[in-house]
């Protein structure tokens, strides 16, 4: 949690210790993403399950049943590892189009600590008048500025591909994100509450 912080305040010294580590997928996914997607599923289930959330119409917070909330919890975890295994997979293609090969560990680098500050953003999701699309809009603007050196000193791509492939693995990483949160909103709009 903490590189992922470190991200957001200085992300070219951390991204350039990022790839001087060349740490590997099960290191990355280990150490750094299952901790960081386990800790903040597990602090907004438990605000959902404690406080609930505000609901808009008539002020009041709406509290969610344990079996909703770990449904919804599981949803956002699963989600949340689709998004960064099919994320680095499609950064993998869109490198190869742009003619040079990146290997898949450099784009699960990229995926893994770029979609970081969504995960982080989710902790905001602890006050409960707070809109969970708010929080993930937070959250995937913090991707796309993390995104903006990471995809330069982790895949090094040539300074022509380079602005492109950035762009193309944010509006990537924007509409998988997005569709995930959709779906395990969905999920939780079961267990009773609308947004």
């Amino acid at each position: 949690m903490i590189k992922a912080l470190q991200l957001i305040f200085a992300p070219g010294t951390t991204w350039q210790k990022i790839v001087e580590t060349r740490r590997g997928i099960a290191f990355i996914s280990m150490v750094f993403l299952l901790p960081l997607m386990i800790l903040s599923c597990t602090v907004e289930g438990y605000s959902l399950w404690h406080w609930g959330k505000a609901e808009v119409t008539f002020g009041h917070r709406m509290g969610f049943a344990t079996n909703a909330v770990i449904t919804f919890e599981a949803a956002q975890l699963i989600a949340g590892l689709l998004v960064v295994v099919i994320g680095a997979q499609v950064v993998l293609w869109l490198g190869t189009s742009f003619q040079f090969r990146p290997r898949y560990s450099q784009c699960f680098t990229v995926a893994a600590y770029g979609l970081s500050p969504i995960f982080l953003a989710r902790f905001l999701n602890v006050v409960p008048a707070m809109n969970p699309w708010v929080s993930w809009a937070i959250g995937i603007t913090g991707c796309i500025y993390v995104l903006y050196q990471g995809v330069g000193l982790v895949l090094q791509p040539e300074s022509t591909q380079g602005m492109g492939l950035y762009m193309l693995s944010g509006l990537v990483f924007f509409m998988l994100s997005g569709l995930a949160q959709l779906i395990a909103l969905t999920i939780l709009r079961r267990g009773g509450l609308t947004f």
